[in-house]
């Protein structure tokens, strides 16, 4: 994989720690999701849900922060080295990103519908309640809703996308290296998103869509050898999810 800037070499110890914790943090959470649900609605719904996802992966991504950051220091290397800008700056990177938000939307829309069908007669209607079931809705008194939408975005998007692609795409990915390190962060990264869905059948369509996903980003990252581009189209991507939180400031929902 060629890098730019310094390259630190991250081994397979560092690349299967960094999914081990990932992933059982987001196991944890969707948990406490669940708990969450059954405290304000008196009743049990797993997966919780991505409105609930979005509250709950705020200690999750936390957490993944500081074994990031444990890591890199261990390997003689900081965050800037890791999302460094192509030789062209910043602003070049900022529209390949957009480009790559664009490539991999198709593929991962289309893997998302495919496998809802799979299990949906129609697959169109069932993503209406895919990731916002009745059961995963949580009233919000009105006094505190600006609060919970304002958190909501304002945590999210700018924490999420770095730290995923340094914990992917970043020491997974070189520490298994070779096409180990394509393959299994992308399906850690699939197996991640199930855990946002509503239903069962959502969650396999999370897990096949974000799987594809994580396969197209690490193909992108591997070819130009640097994070920030990929990091751009993540966040992109999840201030797009989450800004429906913003609705919260504008609606009564107590």
């Amino acid at each position: 994989m060629r890098v730019s800037g310094r390259s630190p070499a991250f081994t397979a110890a560092d690349a299967w720690a960094v999914l081990t914790v990932r992933l059982a943090l987001i196991v944890l959470a969707a948990l406490a999701g669940g708990l969450l649900l059954l405290a304000a609605n008196g009743r049990w719904a797993f997966p919780p849900g991505s409105m609930i996802a979005t509250w709950t992966i705020l200690p999750v991504n936390v957490l993944t922060w500081v074994v990031v950051i444990r890591t890199l220091r261990r390997r003689g290397t900081r965050v800037r080295d890791m999302l460094v800008p192509g030789p062209r700056g910043i602003g070049i990177d900022v529209l390949w990103g957009f480009v790559w938000l664009a490539a991999l939307y198709l593929p991962f829309a289309g893997a998302l519908i495919g496998t809802l069908a799979i299990f949906e007669p129609d697959p169109f209607a069932a993503f209406e309640t895919a990731f916002a079931s009745p059961s995963t809705l949580v009233d919000i008194p009105a006094a505190i809703a600006p609060l919970v939408a304002v958190v909501g975005v304002v945590l999210f998007a700018p924490v999420n996308a770095p730290v995923e692609e340094l914990a992917y795409r970043g020491i997974a990915q070189r520490g298994l290296g070779g096409w180990a390190g394509v393959v299994v962060p992308s399906v850690a990264f699939g197996f991640q998103h199930l855990w946002f869905a509503a239903t069962w059948s959502a969650a396999a369509a999370m897990f096949a869509a974000f799987t594809v996903w994580g396969l197209g980003s690490a193909l992108i990252a591997r070819w130009q050898g640097r994070l920030l581009p990929i990091v751009i189209a993540h966040f992109v991507v999840n201030v797009l999810t989450s800004a429906p939180a913003l609705l919260f400031l504008f609606i009564d929902v107590g």
